[in-house]
């Protein structure tokens, strides 16, 4: 198992700059745990898979979580605005760090994370094998 804590820094992409950090840690499989600082501007999907939220104005992370695996991430954020008003959903690409985003990362020798498609929810879903 490891373990990464990161600072990701102004102007950085986060759904890209996740994926290379564990790809950098020879990472395929992981867990980001938890994360929290601010974003200049975000991207992100909600619930019904179609529709986008953005803002460009600066929002507080409240959370952000997921797993990465090979090469893919899926992350769910949810942020607060100046008026304490939060939004979630699906962290989309072009959500950028304004001062900075704290993370903390495991990662798994042990586990294999893969995604297939499953019919039942029309989405392609984790499947964790174990490598032991």
């Amino acid at each position: 198992m490891k373990h990464i804590v990161h600072r990701l820094l102004p102007n950085q992409d986060i759904k890209p700059s996740l994926v290379e950090l564990c790809e950098s840690h020879r990472i395929t499989s992981a867990v980001l745990v938890m994360g929290i600082g601010s974003v200049s501007s975000f991207r992100l999907r909600v619930s019904d898979g179609k529709s986008i939220i953005e803002s460009d104005e600066a929002w507080e992370i409240v959370s952000l979580s997921g797993t990465i695996s090979k090469g893919k991430a899926h992350i769910h954020i949810s942020l607060s605005g100046q008026d304490g008003h939060v939004v979630g959903g699906h962290l989309m690409d072009k959500t950028i760090v304004k001062t900075t985003v704290e993370l903390y990362i495991q990662g798994f020798d042990h586990l294999s994370f893969n995604r297939e498609f499953d019919e039942k929810t029309g989405y392609d879903e984790l499947i964790v094998k174990d490598q032991g």
